[in-house]
């Protein structure tokens, strides 16, 4: 299982997209993920142009999925079919990967914790997510953000207006 940093393999020039699952994977679908993520990548053009790409799977549940940009950047169709493939692991894994209500958090411990928006919302109200936590912002597109600004304090955080 990769960790956080795993994060290091990305440039800060690359384009990122970030899907959270809704359950982690096991060991076994882990591996059958980043088996389908290695064969997708490896097939993934832009205007007939093949684009460097690769895909990471942290602490079983985040799926990164990254492009060189300063080789070439994805375009409109090519970002529909990385979307149809993530569907297709939905689909393989009985998972929501596209499910924006997805909360995840690392509590002062290094932890990492995942539910629903209104789970999250009882954990906030129960103490469990605290202002020690940092959450996961999944809206970033860049590896500069993605090192930098993935992880938020939660009084800086998208999450904040919702527990509120």
């Amino acid at each position: 299982m990769e960790t956080l940093d795993a994060l290091h393999a990305i440039n800060d020039s690359d384009t990122v997209w970030i899907y959270q699952a809704s359950r982690r994977l096991n060991a076994t679908e882990q591996e059958e993920l980043l088996n389908a993520g290695r064969a997708f990548c490896a097939n993934w053009a832009t205007h007939g142009k093949p684009l460097e790409a690769s895909v990471l799977l942290i602490d079983g549940l985040f799926v990164i999925v990254k492009v060189n940009s300063a080789l070439m950047a994805a375009s409109g169709c090519s970002i529909d079919k990385s979307l149809q493939w993530i569907r297709s692991l939905e689909q393989q894994f009985t998972i929501s990967l596209l499910d924006r209500m997805q909360v995840a958090w690392m509590d002062a411990n290094g932890q990492i914790h995942h539910a629903g928006l209104n789970e999250a919302k009882n954990e906030h109200a129960n103490g469990v997510l605290n202002a020690d936590c940092r959450v996961f912002n999944h809206t970033i597109t860049s590896g500069l953000d993605l090192k930098n600004a993935w992880l938020q304090p939660l009084s800086q955080s998208w999450l904040l207006r919702f527990l509120n």
